[in-house]
């Protein structure tokens, strides 16, 4: 059975001294699990916009580069779990259309969840959590 780990690409930044109480991401054979991933924020982690479209595409894009960083694209992507401080009824279209674009060209989607919540950390809107696995 294979074992928990870090990445490779992750390893060099991880500083277990200064950390947040979770990993980014883990790495159980070719299963990559990626930690909730928010906006931009700026220096005093307020968020760049208020737009949830915008918020989105924000987190479409880091995400790109994590995956990247891993050695994995939008096509690994096998399971998407979306939160929103921002309503259902209101943010789900917005989202939807961020998410769309992000995933644009994939032949089989992600299974996907979204839930309405409370509150977000940084009062951001939208927070997004995936996982990955590596292609044969």
């Amino acid at each position: 059975m294979p074992k928990k780990q870090i990445p490779e690409a992750f390893k060099v930044s991880f500083d277990p001294e200064n950390k947040l109480p979770f990993s980014p991401v883990v790495q159980i054979g070719n299963h990559f699990h990626f930690s909730g991933t928010l906006p931009d924020l700026d220096k005093d982690n307020k968020t760049v916009t208020d737009d949830i479209f915008d918020q989105t595409l924000q987190v479409m894009a880091r995400m790109k580069k994590l995956l990247k960083k891993c050695g994995l694209s939008f096509k690994d992507v096998y399971s998407v779990t979306i939160l929103t401080s921002d309503g259902l009824e209101g943010a789900y279209p917005e989202i939807n259309k961020a998410y769309a674009e992000a995933f644009e060209g994939v032949e089989i989607m992600p299974r996907r969840k979204c839930f309405s919540v409370y509150e977000l950390p940084f009062d951001v809107q939208v927070e997004i959590e995936f996982d990955a696995v590596k292609q044969d």
